[in-house]
């Protein structure tokens, strides 16, 4: 399927609200805009799949290409988003991020953010326990007012007084934050980077 200059307040292509089971496979959304969240896609509920699509020069003030939100389930973690397989390109938010996981127990694969812009968190914004990034590529994503060029975690949600995240196997490469962290900027008490560069 193919989502192609989409525009509203929010969620500028797909709203998935309270959903169950959301699966997307094989897309492309492209010049989406939200005057708010989600640019591209907008996910509430228990499971998400986005497997194998693309997301290009998306536009939101909080998550430019997808935002995934579990709303109440968080406190009780049940919750999960697995993303494999996807392109994330030149992207922008004015506020946080191109992928804003507030999802637990979700997992980023094989996937690849390239310049992608955001105030804070070029790339991915992690505000919750126990994500995974793994096997994937973080290329010239700017953090243009604060932290985190390629990723920033950070415990935002109420309740959680820490974000548990691991990121293994990936390369950052000329990623650019105009505060802290121009690859990774972390305040989170449990962060696991392995076999990165």
């Amino acid at each position: 399927s193919k989502f192609i200059n989409n525009t509203a307040w929010n969620d500028g292509a797909i709203d998935c609200y309270f959903t169950e089971d959301a699966h997307m496979y094989n897309s492309t959304f492209e010049n989406n805009v939200a005057n708010a969240t989600g640019g591209a896609l907008y996910m509430t509920g228990l499971h998400g799949v986005i497997q194998d699509c693309n997301f290009t020069a998306n536009k939101a003030t909080n998550g430019s290409a997808i935002m995934y939100y579990p709303d109440a389930v968080i406190a009780i973690g049940q919750t999960r988003a697995n993303i494999t397989r996807c392109n994330f390109e030149d992207n922008e938010a004015s506020g946080y991020s191109t992928l804003w996981l507030q999802s637990s127990h979700s997992i980023v694969k094989l996937c690849n953010f390239t310049n992608n812009k955001a105030k804070h968190a070029g790339g991915i914004y992690v505000a919750i326990d126990g994500v995974t990034i793994t096997k994937s590529s973080f290329t010239g994503n700017n953090a243009t007012g604060g932290n985190g060029g390629a990723i920033y975690s950070t415990p935002i949600t109420d309740g959680v007084s820490n974000t548990d995240c691991t990121i293994s196997e990936c390369n950052f490469t000329s990623n650019y934050a105009a505060a802290n962290g121009g690859a990774l900027c972390t305040d989170s008490e449990n962060v696991t980077v392995d076999a990165s560069s």
